[in-house]
């Protein structure tokens, strides 16, 4: 939105919640350029959603999406769930995704009472203190260690692997390891949980030897990755196997590109006209750089698409 109207595009913005997405949730990002000391997800989506408002794009929440239809004549039409619909020369779909939760008996009644999928200091000041545990071994997870060990000197990291490096910065997974505040737990998963109003305790198995153990704990926040929100897209536009928006050479290779008198945009899916950028795009590192870099990339399509770039 910011890249789009800033670049002239006349911008709608349909979003189910409001700014922020995955991002939003983040306690803290301290790898996103221009901001040295870091900056909170929610801190850095809400000065995007001002800027865009600066620019003269326009938002409109809540609407859930429910279809995309790719018209004859090479329009597009956006119909959400409550009857708006919209119609356009091109869309870019920034739906993002949603985050995956632990099949673990218990954790559902839980939710928000110990039971967590963000860390902001709301759910730090609840537990400050007190021993937590986060569940996950990526960025997000890292980062809320760091953050809760700024409210309490018992951070359990639970990680189901072996390796922290492994899908964890090098700046970060090196802050964790030495801070003396956080226990980082290999090969370890959650089981089970107790408690009624609020969480209690967590069952935790570490899987190499089998031994399982009952530690009590004020708060469990998972962090194991999301699946995309791309259920509302129908069969036009093609998606792998794990439901993220093909796009660009990946289409011509796969045989799902429908043109025969030009090749998609980088960033096109295999309805002309409709674009992707972010998270739910196949093939994408999941940085909030990147995201970034995809929108400004995917407004470039569109101007290349319509042939309005100067």
């Amino acid at each position: 939105a910011v890249y789009a109207a800033s670049e002239g595009l006349r911008t709608l913005v349909l979003d189910n919640m409001g700014p922020g997405g995955q991002a939003g949730a983040s306690a803290r990002i301290e790898n996103y350029a221009g901001f040295p000391a870091g900056i909170s997800g929610h801190d850095l989506s809400m000065r995007t959603y001002v800027q865009a408002l600066k620019f003269g794009a326009t938002f409109s929440a809540p609407h859930v999406v429910a279809e995309i239809k790719c018209l004859p004549d090479g329009l597009h039409e956006v119909h959400t769930v409550d009857g708006l619909v919209v119609k356009t020369k091109t869309v870019i779909i920034a739906s993002g995704v949603s985050y995956r939760t632990l099949g673990v008996s218990g954790l559902t009644n839980l939710h928000g009472s110990g039971v967590y999928y963000a860390a902001t200091q709301i759910e730090a000041m609840l537990c400050q203190d007190r021993p937590v545990h986060i569940i996950g071994a990526g960025n997000s997870a890292g980062q809320a260690a760091m953050y809760l060990s700024k409210f309490t000197e018992k951070v359990n990291l639970v990680v189901r692997g072996n390796n922290l490096q492994k899908s964890m910065s090098t700046y970060l997974s090196e802050r964790v390891v030495s801070n003396p505040r956080i226990t980082v737990r290999l090969t370890t998963e959650l089981r089970g949980v107790e408690g009624t109003a609020c969480l209690e305790k967590v069952h935790l198995e570490d899987t190499a030897t089998g031994q399982t153990t009952i530690e009590e704990s004020c708060g469990i926040f998972i962090f194991i990755g999301a699946t995309p929100c791309t259920d509302f897209l129908g069969n036009d536009i093609h998606k792998d196997e794990k439901g993220f928006v093909v796009t660009g050479g990946d289409l011509v290779a796969s045989g799902k590109w429908p043109r025969q008198d030009r090749a998609p945009q980088p960033l096109e899916t295999s309805c002309p006209g409709i674009f992707v950028a972010g998270d739910c795009r196949s093939r994408t590192t999941k940085r909030v750089a990147f995201a970034v870099g995809d929108g400004a990339s995917a407004v470039t399509c569109v101007h290349d698409f319509l042939g309005t770039y100067t």
